[in-house]
């Protein structure tokens, strides 16, 4: 996303994606704010940028290609990526979650991964 936005506007827009998403049937999404970082190399005269990693399960194979031809023609995405995860990474990360869920509990105390925006998730609930 662009890094010009604020982090309300930020937060509108990935509201809107998960709503999209949600409603056309994705489940197990997890939004990671991954923060405002400089890219590698200029991108539409843009030297850094917001990173927002959506992960998702779907049935629907055309959900994927809607997601990429809303974020094309969004003016606040600079750029996107998708990637298709196999099975066993996905039982893995899975697994990993639910091993952190019980090791975190109640824990709330901020971490090094943390962004500028604090956690997303909370944001969006």
């Amino acid at each position: 996303f662009k890094p010009a936005l604020s982090d309300g506007e930020l937060i509108e827009e990935v509201k809107r994606l998960k709503a999209i998403l949600e409603e056309k049937g994705a489940y197990d999404l997890q939004i990671e704010n991954w923060g405002r970082r400089e890219f590698a190399y200029e991108i539409k005269k843009e030297k850094m940028g917001f990173f927002i990693n959506f992960t998702f399960q779907t049935e629907d194979t055309g959900l994927v290609d809607e997601v990429r031809r809303l974020l094309a023609i969004s003016d606040t995405v600079l750029r996107s990526q998708s990637h298709r995860i196999d099975v066993k990474t996905r039982r893995v990360r899975r697994f990993l979650k639910k091993i952190a869920d019980l090791e975190i509990g109640s824990d709330t105390g901020a971490t090094d991964g943390e962004s500028e925006l604090g956690d997303l998730e909370e944001n969006l609930a």
